[in-house]
């Protein structure tokens, strides 16, 4: 149910034109799908992955082995998926990549204690955004690399390792117990309001400083622009006294000149105090990351009494991965091809798409069983696994 409502929270995030999220205005509460919506894709891959690691058989030293060996299949299915997905070359920023090199991430420490879980989360939380600014400082956001788009794309693979991890931690307790359930919801909660809260507080002395920095700018700007006409008119004056040939003029910043103007700019800040969607700031991990257990909470409140009722969202997230490519495909056509950009969103579309989707997921769940898409993805994992 909770990877239903993620599919149908993205496709409102892409099709409905949702407003920016200002949580005093009710009108805007649509905006809680941008961004949310894939960290409870990452965080509820770490649930799946500490049940799947509950079997027996991955116990044992071959086991584990083998389990690792699954995740490496598993992720070159998903990455190529993924890869399929970006050559449609659509406006949405696709997940799959990202997604299969989690699945390679993880591997290192999905047999690690709970307590070790909890410290590598707690760090990545808290050091990450700032490492990963810093690196994209001191690499003067050299995002042509791969490993660069990992790091600073809209879907940071260091945030969704932290919400994975936070997964794997949340996917070990009883879930299927109604006190877990309702401390996930008050606990979610808590930390929601208190991320978001001073993410509010944040991203309002982010847009001071930017302002302030943009003055400097526009004054030093000015300044230097003054001081090169009084520059140009002394050359003038003194033309006949030298060669063209001689005159050189060279003003081009140096690499620590660069790094420290980088250092003023508000993202190494934002890396600790924004809270907004996408901005991968340690707030936002809080605050998100609140969010999202409160979300998986709820359904594993309400999943039971309402089964019936949440049929069809349970249906579509029994196979997240081919509705997701579906929903590309169709996003492609809504924007009449390839590379061709799409403007004309609105609720009505995107409740038409969602029911269509819902409806198709159901079809196929209680005649076919599991989606295409999952099945390829398993064999490549048992494929890989074979002789381990």
């Amino acid at each position: 149910m909770a990877r239903g409502l993620a599919i149908v929270g993205m496709m409102a995030a892409h099709l409905a034109a949702v407003p920016e999220l200002e949580w005093s205005e009710p009108s805007t509460w649509g905006g809680i799908v941008a961004g949310r919506s894939s960290l409870l894709f990452a965080f509820l891959a770490g649930v799946s992955l500490a049940l799947v690691a509950r079997n027996p058989r991955y116990h044992s030293d071959a086991g584990r082995a083998r389990f690792r060996s699954e995740l490496v299949g598993r992720a070159l299915a998903v990455f190529a998926i993924g890869l399929i997905c970006e050559l449609m070359n659509t406006q949405i920023a696709i997940i799959l990549t990202v997604y299969g090199a989690l699945f390679l991430c993880v591997i290192p420490v999905v047999w690690l204690s709970t307590k070790r879980l909890i410290i590598v989360a707690l760090a990545f939380t808290f050091l990450g955004p700032l490492v990963v600014q810093i690196l994209r400082i001191v690499s003067l956001e050299a995002a042509g690399s791969g490993l660069m788009l990992m790091l600073f794309n809209v879907y940071s693979l260091p945030v969704w390792f932290t919400f994975m991890v936070f997964g794997m931690i949340f996917g070990r307790l009883r879930i299927e117990s109604i006190k877990v359930a309702a401390s996930a919801i008050v606990m979610g909660t808590f930390f929601a309001v208190v991320g978001y809260s001073a993410g509010y507080l944040g991203d309002a002395w982010l847009t001071e400083y930017q302002i302030q920095i943009d003055k400097e700018s526009k004054s030093e700007y000015e300044a230097s622009k003054d001081t090169s006409s009084k520059e140009d008119a002394s050359k003038e004056d003194s033309w006949d006294k030298s060669s063209a040939d001689d005159v050189s003029v060279t003003d081009e910043a140096t690499y620590s000149d660069l790094v420290r103007e980088s250092l003023r700019l508000t993202p190494l800040r934002a890396a600790l105090v924004s809270s907004s969607p996408h901005s991968g700031g340690t707030l936002e991990i809080v605050g998100s990351g609140g969010f999202v257990v409160a979300v998986v909470g709820w359904c594993l409140l309400i999943a039971r009494p309402l089964r019936w009722l949440i049929l069809p969202i349970a249906c579509a997230g029994s196979m997240p991965l081919t509705v997701y490519v579906v929903h590309v495909m169709s996003f492609m056509v809504l924007s009449k091809g390839p590379g061709q950009y799409f403007d004309n969103g609105s609720t009505e579309m995107w409740a038409w798409n969602a029911a269509a989707i819902l409806v198709f997921a159901t079809a196929w769940a209680l005649t076919l069983g599991r989606g295409p898409l999952e099945r390829l993805v398993s064999r490549s994992a048992r494929a890989m696994a074979q002789g381990t």
